[in-house]
């Protein structure tokens, strides 16, 4: 699936928010990243990985699973809606996805 420039420059505006995150939050939980997107340009790759059960994300440089973390996980509660909307949109026909709820950290 690919992400429209709109959809892209949504998806950095809200990361580019500090209202975007709660911050020093621990949950205690293990994350299982559900949702992937790889942005590229002509010299690099980067990967947002999402956890909607516990709405921790992670940012990796490069394109494969030994891309390097540039980021330690943190916490999107702030925009989990936002997240999940865009989710929706771009997978209409995966069940588990469609059965996220915005307003709770877990589905």
């Amino acid at each position: 699936m690919t992400v429209s420039q709109a959809q892209a420059r949504q998806i950095q505006d809200l990361l580019q928010r500090p209202s975007s995150f709660s911050w020093n939050i621990d949950k205690g939980c293990i994350v299982d990243y559900g949702v992937l997107f790889t942005f590229r340009s002509a010299d690099r790759t980067i990967q947002l990985a999402l956890c909607f059960g516990c709405n921790w994300f992670g940012i990796f440089d490069g394109a494969d699973d030994n891309a390097r973390a540039v980021n330690s996980q943190d916490n999107f509660d702030p925009i989990r809606k936002d997240l999940v909307a865009i989710a929706k949109k771009l997978f209409p026909d995966d069940a588990e996805i469609q059965e996220l709820k915005g307003d709770r950290r877990t589905r």
